[in-house]
């Protein structure tokens, strides 16, 4: 963990900042160190004044992980002006870490950055660069793949550094029963984009996070997705979780679960990983409530398209399916 008191890191690729914000909160539990989140978005510059002036009652020390921080840094003044004041001075026991998407700044603000910040930056990943990234990546962990298994892995999940992330951690666990991996392996283990959108859907509705859900559809449906077709396959998914839980409480373990549904070990552990995050109840009623919404539509009693958009409404008012 950085030691400076004031940090900004440069970062573009949001799958990066997540990594590193997520590294940031893990050694913070590690060292037994306070952490608050502020987004000068959404939080105005006296919270952030409040806060810096406030006494640390949980540990000796604290971190502040300020996220867009173009617009705070773009307010401060040098006259008169708290946070220009704090940059000169400041608490050793808080640890400032701003991040931004560029260094866009005005130039006194560049002056300012630079003469008392610690600055990082992390490079865009482009395309020409993710073959040797992965291959470092799969090395790094130990797992024996060929370039071209690679080349087709980064292309089955489309250059998504998330996707990446989640059917590497897949492989990781194949390559405990199969050491090997080849491409007929790849083909059954990783899920493609589409199964990957619809496992988010079911996780941002059980989370009742329907903005983010109502922009995955409009992605998918402006990817010529049939709208019937993704209710549908949230519904299968949704079956084999309930399926795959039920076979938990069993206690069945990966590899006996795998056996019975005839489901490579990659799938099953992403199954049994989202089975942890929901009880039974919260995934049986998203699934009867499509249940219901199939039934509906099927039976032209409402249209797939309005269907959906009222079946969210209802989610985020804990309501069920609507009666035509």
């Amino acid at each position: 963990m950085i030691s400076s008191p004031l940090n900004l890191t440069i970062v573009n690729q949001k799958f990066f900042l997540e990594k590193k914000i997520k590294f940031l909160v893990q050694q913070s539990k590690k060292k037994n160190i306070h952490c608050i989140f502020y987004n000068s978005e959404q939080n105005n510059l006296y919270n952030l004044e409040q806060e810096l002036k406030t006494t640390n009652f949980f540990s000796t020390k604290k971190i502040i992980i300020i996220k867009k921080s173009n617009l705070l840094f773009e307010s401060i003044t040098i006259k008169n002006n708290f946070l220009f004041n704090y940059f000169k001075n400041p608490r050793l026991d808080v640890i400032l870490y701003f991040f931004s998407k560029n260094f866009n700044f005005s130039l006194d603000i560049k002056n300012i950055l630079n003469k008392y910040f610690k600055i990082n930056e992390i490079p865009i990943l482009q395309k020409k660069d993710f073959f040797i990234y992965v291959k470092k990546k799969l090395k790094k962990k130990g797992l024996d793949i060929s370039d071209k298994i690679i080349i087709s892995l980064i292309e089955k999940t489309n250059y998504n550094l998330f996707f990446l992330e989640e059917e590497i951690k897949k492989i990781q666990i194949y390559s405990y029963y199969e050491p090997k991996i080849n491409k007929n392996i790849l083909e059954n283990l990783v899920f493609s984009d589409f199964e990957y959108y619809i496992f988010k859907l079911i996780n941002y509705f059980l989370n009742n996070k329907i903005s983010s859900a109502h922009n995955i559809l409009k992605y998918l449906i402006q990817n010529k997705e049939d709208v019937y077709y993704i209710i549908n396959q949230m519904f299968i998914k949704l079956k084999q979780l309930i399926i795959v839980q039920d076979l938990l409480l069993k206690k069945h373990n990966q590899s006996q679960i795998s056996s019975i549904l005839n489901f490579s070990p990659g799938k099953v552990y992403f199954l049994i990983k989202e089975t942890y995050l929901f009880s039974i109840n919260q995934i049986t009623h998203l699934f009867m409530n499509l249940l219901e919404l199939k039934y509906l539509i099927k039976t032209n009693q409402i249209d797939s398209n309005i269907g959906l958009e009222i079946f969210m409404i209802n989610i985020c008012f804990n309501r069920s399916v609507p009666k035509p």
